[in-house]
This record gives structure tokens, sequence and C-alpha cells, in this order.
């Protein structure tokens, strides 16, 4: 079964409410990403991202989180050996919004009409209107809207907890850090 047309515009009006209208306008959407290049570095990417999976099949029903990224050139052919491109949080490190300030993964449910919030702590319905997304994008923006080199990147994961909750880390042998300090001393 193919997905209804009330779940995909639920899900269209969602997204563009709680994330379209809440990023500045630095960031340029793509679909279902916003990416905003540095110009303090050009090496450096912020990539917010709609990770959207349609589960479990053949049911009217989309799961969706928001992730950011920081697409660093060379991060990805270092990390895994890939290549990678500015399009997508994957080929970044990347984390939950959620989980960078609650520690939890918030994933938010389309079936329909209907809208509810899954975490891992508790489970509710919400409308479009609801804020929770908003107000995670907002406390994001003063890092995601930074002009970043790969050296304050470096700094600030240093300094924070935050280094654990990043995604797509390289190998048990190099960390985000050690792979970002070696693409940092890179001509």
């Amino acid at each position: 079964m193919v997905v209804s047309a009330a779940t995909s515009v639920t899900y269209a009006q969602v997204v563009e409410s709680w994330v379209g209208r809440v990023l500045p306008p630095s960031f340029r959407r793509r679909t279902i990403r916003w990416v905003r290049p540095s110009t303090a570095d050009v090496r450096w990417t912020s990539v917010i991202e709609v990770n959207r999976r349609r589960l479990p099949p053949g049911e009217d029903f989309i799961t969706f989180t928001v992730e950011w990224g920081i697409f660093v050139a060379g991060y990805p052919e270092r990390a895994w050996g890939m290549r990678g491109g500015v399009g997508t949080a994957r080929g970044a490190m990347a984390v939950r919004v959620p989980m960078l300030f609650t520690d939890e993964d918030v994933w938010w449910d389309v079936r329909q009409r209907r809208i509810s919030r899954r975490g891992l702590r508790s489970e509710r319905v919400v409308t479009e209107d609801d804020s929770e997304m908003r107000d995670l994008l907002g406390r994001l923006m003063p890092l995601a809207d930074r002009e970043w080199t790969i050296g304050a990147v470096v700094d600030w994961l240093e300094e924070s907890d935050h280094k654990r909750r990043w995604g797509n880390a390289p190998t048990p042998e190099e960390s985000v850090t050690d792979v970002l300090r070696w693409l940092d001393e890179q001509p």
C-alpha cells in the first residue's frame, strides 16, 4: 500500500511548520535537507535533515526525526573510506536534535492526520501546533548557524559531553575529533 494523501500532506505540513519556518534564511532547502555552507571555512557545511522512514512496509505510516549534521570535506573518505556529499547528514558527523539536548531519541509518527511523539520515556499524541521540535531547533540555531572552523568544532566537542552523542563515528581506533584534527592539518 502506498502512503495516503492525508498522511503525505500532514507530514509535509508538519515538516514545513516544525522545521522549514524555524530555520533562518542562511539555510537553503534541498528537498528534506536544509544546508548552510560556512563562510569562515569552506570545508565545513551545517546540514539539518529530516530523517524519514516508512515503517512497517505496506502501512499508511511515516516516522521521522530531525538531525543536525556537520559535513566536513574529506571526512567520509578519511573516516570510512567512502565518498560523501554535502547533501546528506549521513555523509557527515550527525546527531539527532532531540538527543543533543535531552538524551532521548525521539521520533514522530504520522498516520493519516494523526501525529504522535514516541520516545524511550513516553509516547503521546501531538498536533501540528506542538512546539517541542521548534523549541529544540531554536536551541540548536546558535550552534548550527555559527561561523565555525574545523578547529572550533573540535574544541566544542572536546569541551563538552556532546562528543559521545555524535553518530557516524569512524572506528573504535579513531574518534570523530581525531579525524577532524587530521583534516584541519591538511593544506
